[in-house]
């Protein structure tokens, strides 16, 4: 099993419950968290990559679990992990939840992508779209150097999370000045409409909390609550704010907070947990640290 990579790996926040269980978050919008051993990871001037792989992140994300569960350092419950994630990464776990090999004990998703259609509209903005999706797919294959766009745009721009206001909003994500900036691979475009987190709904067999913010326009609320009901063992939860309310410093961040601890205090969990806020493994690449690593 390959080891997740440094990059992944410190974006990781553990909450060790009191009953042995452990808190796997990945807090992610749009980050490129690939493995060491797996493509690029700069571009051919020396810079940061800022590409999104679906397929790869959920197979890293796989990966820091059983990762996990394999280590005694940890000091948890290995039949208890518990996954955390937000937007795409909201995605990202309930498909992984989906998987019976990794009987994984809850998740919370909180404001997650579902999934979406392609969109074929014939207006000048798709096409403009559609070609540089298909240029930065052309071009990766010949350099390491991506076609980006932006992460999010205003609905009139190019752009691949298209809403009225989420160009500020990404903004005030914490560290996204720092961290993450506002680019991301063009074929995220026509990659995105092939990762369909509402189909592995049926095979969760592990419980579920959903967060939709009822004003959110990346990911509405009624696609998540259409969603949680095809989830065995779902609990929806609304909350006011839009996408990017939910972190500290918006005003819907002790709703969610609240909802969260509350899920797992009721849901056989412990209601006060641990946080951890340094992982102790110190997974070091063998290339450059990137911004994401800082």
């Amino acid at each position: 099993m390959p080891k997740p990579s440094r990059q992944l790996a410190t974006r990781v926040s553990r909450s060790i419950t009191g009953d042995g269980a452990i808190l796997v978050g990945i807090v992610l919008l749009r980050a490129s968290p690939i493995s060491n051993d797996r493509g690029p990871a700069q571009n051919a001037d020396g810079t940061p990559r800022h590409c999104t792989y679906f397929q790869d992140q959920m197979d890293d994300y796989t990966s820091v679990v059983k990762y996990c569960r394999q280590h005694d350092e940890f000091g948890f419950d290995p039949h208890k992990v518990i996954l955390w994630g937000y937007s795409f990464s909201g995605g990202h776990v309930l498909s992984i939840s989906a998987d019976p090999t990794l009987n994984i004990y809850a998740t919370i998703a909180q404001a997650p992508y579902t999934g979406r259609a392609y969109n074929l509209s014939p207006t000048l903005l798709c096409l403009k779209r559609t070609l540089l999706a298909l240029a930065d797919i052309i071009l990766t294959t010949l350099s390491p150097n991506p076609v980006y766009i932006p992460t999010a745009a205003e609905p009139t721009e190019v752009g691949a999370v298209i809403a009225p206001g989420s160009t500020d909003g990404f903004r005030r994500l914490p560290g996204a000045d720092k961290h993450f900036p506002n680019q991301i691979n063009a074929s995220i475009y026509l990659s995105a409409p092939s990762h369909q987190p509402h189909e592995h709904m049926p095979a969760i067999q592990a419980p579920v909390l959903f967060i939709a913010a009822k004003q959110d326009r990346v990911c509405p609320a009624a696609k998540v609550i259409e969603t949680s009901k095809r989830a065995l063992k779902a609990q929806v939860v609304e909350i006011p704010g839009d996408h990017f309310d939910m972190f500290e410093g918006g005003h819907a961040f002790e709703a969610c907070r609240e909802a969260q601890l509350k899920f797992l205090a009721h849901g056989g969990f412990n209601s006060s947990p641990k946080l951890v806020t340094h992982p102790p493994w110190d997974l070091r690449p063998s290339r450059a640290q990137t911004p994401l690593e800082a």
